[in-house]
């Protein structure tokens, strides 16, 4: 936004109106983040989004792990027993959510490294790399 100031002490009188200078001023002193703090806060948010999928895949893979549920099967005087063990399905989840877990722990590591070290670019492309490769 720009004010402008009027200085009186140049004014002057032409053809019999008052002629004042003006004087544009820039009065936003808006303070412009430099990509290291950007690369930092970026960082902080890569940090935290790790831990809350740390918890998500850490609770599904225990919680679908420990279940031991008995459901009506066709009709309700024949009880199923659910666990993770009896399809293929379950077992390959608790698998893939231990893997993840496991690798998200791991990768805190260079997280952490990030939010020290703004300025590095190749663990940066690794960590991504594999962030697309893990399932």
């Amino acid at each position: 936004m720009k004010t402008v100031a009027l200085d009186l002490d140049d004014a002057s009188i032409l053809d019999g109106n008052l002629v004042l200078p003006i004087v544009q001023q820039n009065t936003q002193h808006s303070k412009s983040s430099t990509p290291k703090d950007v690369n930092k806060g970026i960082a902080k948010i890569d940090l935290i989004l790790r831990l809350v999928a740390i918890v998500g895949t850490l609770g599904g893979a225990v919680a679908m792990g420990t279940t031991n549920a008995t459901l009506p099967f066709f009709a309700r005087f024949i009880p199923f027993k659910a666990g993770h063990n009896d399809l293929p399905t379950f077992t390959f989840f608790v698998a893939a959510n231990g893997i993840v877990s496991a690798y998200l722990v791991l990768s805190l590591a260079l997280s952490i490294f990030h939010m020290l070290k703004s300025g590095a670019t190749l663990t940066r492309v690794i960590l991504i790399s594999f962030d697309t490769v893990t399932p």
